[in-house]
């Protein structure tokens, strides 16, 4: 007779945001439905209030237990330094290993979904968070999309369009070279318009600094999450800019979950992630606005040159970013699960 699954619990405190472990706890909650775990949550005094992007899963399979510390801050050179110490496992979104302790090992690229549906558990999971208070982005969490909304794999019809949509950073918030990263993003989506007319989708999302800024760069479509994920994802072809801090953003795993072919700035070669991305397999790299406009342009040309990048991209969301995957591979590398 099997033995019990891997029992594991979810602690957070009042700083956690939901939000951004969303595909981990949807993946969780899934893994929960199926029966390959049992999981619970619990609500744990906050120790750093400066910290809320560090989230910790306590697991248990027959005498063993194992604590695990999932850090998705965009910082490469931040930490958590008590729970580095008291963790047998710490996993850290896009990072350098230099600049990190040894044995802190990679989480992935984290993006924001939910179930398709909410599961009664689920329900009820969420709602013991909101009455103990550790329920900060549930809003958020709720009207993310769900994964199978994101997808569109390599079958499935494509529009020869190009899709670019990013809002622009404000104040210390970005970082210090915050007016870099707007001004990439503005010149990029300038670009792209004006050379590609009605094949191109998107612009910068609407804010009064957009306003400001660049009002001839707006886009003119919805921005909200789950509206954005249903338009945007049978175009061919997703340009991607560089995050903050240089990490990377939400929006790359999403384009591979829409079986892009992705055409990216800034995913430094050394970055640490649990599987390698490639330039050239699942994504090409560009540098200068003029790469990036004469990349699309030949992606175009050649739809099966755009099909072949798209193919690896889904394979990789496929394999290390769908929820279930991203879940079964933190309690795999928990030591526990198969």
């Amino acid at each position: 007779m099997a033995g019990a699954p891997p029992a594991v619990t979810l602690a957070l405190h009042p700083e956690n945001d939901l939000y951004h472990l969303s595909t981990l706890l949807t993946g969780l909650i899934a893994l929960r439905q199926s029966g390959e775990i049992s999981l619970s949550v619990s609500v744990e005094p906050r120790h750093d209030p400066a910290y809320g992007a560090v989230y910790r899963l306590l697991a248990r399979c027959g005498t063993s237990a194992v604590r695990c510390t999932i850090d998705v801050a965009d910082r490469s050179d931040f930490w958590d330094v008590v729970g580095f110490r008291q963790s047998d496992v710490y996993l850290k979104r896009s990072y350098w290993p230099t600049r990190l302790p040894a044995g802190v090992r990679p989480f992935g690229l984290n993006y924001a979904s939910r179930p398709p549906g909410l599961p009664a558990m689920a329900i009820r999971m969420l709602w013991s968070l909101l009455r103990r208070g550790a329920a900060r982005g549930l809003r958020a969490y709720l009207h993310s999309p769900p994964a199978t909304t994101l997808e569109w794999p390599p079958e499935a019809t494509r529009e020869p369009k190009i899709v670019f949509q990013s809002r622009l950073w404000e104040g210390a918030a970005g970082g210090p070279d915050v007016d870099r990263i707007n001004d990439e993003r503005i010149s990029l989506a300038r670009a792209l318009r004006r050379t590609f007319g009605n094949r191109f989708l998107g612009g910068i999302i609407r804010t009064a600094v957009a306003e400001r800024l660049c009002p001839d760069a707006i886009s003119p479509l919805p921005s909200r999450h789950g509206a954005y994920a249903r338009w945007s994802r049978a175009a061919a072809i997703g340009v991607y800019t560089r995050g903050l801090h240089d990490s990377i953003a939400f929006k790359l795993p999403e384009y591979f979950a829409n079986g892009k072919a992705v055409v990216a700035q800034g995913i430094p070669r050394d970055i640490v992630l649990p599987a390698p991305l490639t330039a050239g397999r699942e994504y090409v790299a560009f540098s200068a606005l003029d790469d990036c406009v004469a990349t699309c342009e030949g992606l175009l040309t050649h739809p099966r040159d755009a099909r072949g990048l798209g193919e690896a991209a889904w394979e990789y969301y496929r394999c290390e970013c769908a929820p279930t995957a991203m879940a079964r591979r933190v309690v795999r590398t928990m030591g526990l699960g198969n």
